[in-house]
């Protein structure tokens, strides 16, 4: 600052209203704590996401979501295909 001062042509004063100190200890929080804290907050932004996700899901999984479906619209359930156990075993049965 008082090279630039000087430079400029200015007169600067400067003042030491508090000396300087050494420290006692470190100013910084261990690695491991730091760690912790951002796998926590981590976890906790994932089970937001995952439970924010599950809310706005409308695909359709089982017959419970179909009912629901059926409750508040118009539309209605034209066929149901079982899953493929259900026919693997059919198909077993049939050809001996």
């Amino acid at each position: 600052m008082a090279a630039n001062s000087v430079s400029t042509g200015g007169n600067a004063q400067m003042l030491i209203i508090d000396p300087a100190y050494l420290p006692t200890h470190s100013s910084r929080q261990s690695r491991s704590v730091i760690v912790s804290t951002g796998c926590g907050l981590s976890f906790l932004l994932g089970l937001l996401l995952m439970i924010v996700f599950a809310l706005f899901d409308d695909r359709i999984y089982d017959r419970i979501d179909v009912q629901r479906l059926e409750q508040h619209t118009a539309v209605r359930l034209l066929g149901v295909v079982p899953p493929a156990s259900t026919l693997a075993r059919e198909k077993r049965a049939h050809h001996g």
